[in-house]
């Protein structure tokens, strides 16, 4: 788990908007294949994002029908 936390710092960048939960979800799994680790699965990552990053939020953003989610601030 702690590979899981140095892997997921090194991807993320501080930033002060959004940013689709499937897109940092599949940095992170392209990252694990280049350094041949298997990735958690996306739910498992999404806790793992909560635990390391406690103040973040998610919020659905898009138009009817086509919204996705975002990690947000």
């Amino acid at each position: 788990m702690l590979a899981d936390f140095t892997r997921l710092r090194a991807v993320c960048k501080p930033a002060k908007t959004s940013v689709p939960r499937n897109r940092v979800y599949s940095q992170y799994a392209t990252r694990c294949g280049t350094e041949r680790v298997v990735p958690l699965n996306p739910a498992s990552f999404g806790k793992l994002v909560r635990v390391i990053f406690p103040g973040i939020q998610t919020r659905r953003l898009g138009v009817r029908g086509e919204s996705k989610y975002h990690y947000v601030d």
